[in-house]
């Protein structure tokens, strides 16, 4: 008997471009939004280099934010739903070998990151 496809679980990687505050209240970074896309190549010029820079700038009400580039890794299906969300983050200029719980990063992503940013 075959599975149904909304039973079958599935990876699903996509890189997030995260602007980040400092929330006073609780003492600690808060992430304001998330930007994501499947490819780097995906986001606007500029925005990855600002990402990697972590270029902090000053909101129209004053509060200092900065961005920041990582890779999310979700697994899931259909009928469960999400079963398991990691974050890699990318730290002067390099993507992690595994992600913040444990699970590894594929190797292409790595490559994706040099090759779009003329690291080796």
């Amino acid at each position: 008997m075959s599975r149904h496809p909304d039973d079958m679980r599935r990876t699903h990687y996509e890189w997030a471009i995260e602007t980040v505050y400092w929330d006073e209240d609780e003492g600690m970074q808060d992430i304001e939004d998330s930007n994501y896309w499947d490819k780097l190549s995906d986001y606007q010029p500029g925005e990855v280099a600002d990402a990697l820079a972590q270029k902090r700038f000053v909101r129209e009400d004053g509060i200092e934010v900065f961005t920041r580039l990582c890779l999310k890794r979700d697994v899931g299906c259909e009928a469960e739903g999400l079963e398991d969300r990691q974050y890699a983050y990318v730290v002067d200029g390099v993507l992690p070998e595994t992600f913040d719980e444990g699970a590894k990063v594929p190797a292409r992503f790595r490559k994706e990151l040099a090759k779009f940013t003329g690291t080796p």
